[in-house]
């Protein structure tokens, strides 16, 4: 199929609400939408909840515009946003970031988070093991090489044994009404993605809290 680069539109036949967007190619980004609304995976949150809510064939997909010079998408993008108003977008700028507003020292878990420098608890007691049992340990302390050796060790048994860290386990979440939101890879990704902590929602997970961040997650099974 030839490429065709252009402005598109997902609309809710239900309520009239819509979603725009443009992309080189809008056949093949029509199927990547419909792949993740499916799915649960799709990034947008208020679309994900509605196409949730009313189902597939409550929405069409259709190019607003075909526009030959990819250059100007972005231009004709932010044309029909403006004058259409889109619901659905979370982001009321073309191709930006601009409308997601996140605190700096949420920015900062978040940077943290993806250079990987945090040291969830589970670490600590894999680490406390291998020094033999002391569990005053702290990011300063050096291991010798035996050490680092039984964490290893360690670390290969809990996998091998099909551990999994809580984290890292495909969750759900849900309005305060129980209403099926979105299916996450993980809770590192909500942190990710949403800027959400991590640990907040591990605590929802295991039950210690009812919600975080006004919403209820659950693993998925």
């Amino acid at each position: 199929m030839e490429l065709k680069s252009g402005i598109y539109c997902i609309k809710n036949l239900v309520n009239g609400k819509k979603y725009i967007g443009s992309s080189i190619n809008v056949f093949k980004r029509k199927n990547r939408h419909f792949s993740e609304l499916k799915n649960l995976k799709h990034k947008n949150i208020k679309l994900q909840r509605s196409f949730n809510k009313h189902g597939k064939d409550n929405f069409i997909f259709y190019v607003i515009e075909l526009v030959e010079d990819k250059n100007n998408l972005i231009n004709r993008e932010q044309y029909y946003i403006d004058k259409e108003k889109p619901e659905y977008n979370i982001n009321l700028v073309a191709n930006s970031s601009l409308g997601v507003k996140r605190s700096e020292e949420t920015k900062e878990k978040v940077r943290l988070a993806n250079l990987g420098l945090k040291h969830p608890e589970w670490r600590n007691k894999i680490k406390s093991e291998a020094q033999g049992g002391d569990k005053h340990w702290t990011k300063k302390k050096e291991f010798s090489e035996e050490s680092k050796l039984k964490m290893s060790e360690t670390h290969k048994k809990l996998y091998e044994n099909g551990y999994q860290h809580p984290s890292k386990k495909p969750i759900l979440q849900y309005s305060l009404d129980m209403e099926l939101i979105k299916k996450w890879e993980s809770a590192v990704a909500v942190e990710r993605e949403l800027g959400f902590s991590v640990s907040a929602i591990c605590q929802c997970l295991k039950g210690k809290n009812k919600t975080s961040n006004k919403f209820i997650w659950k693993y998925y099974e």
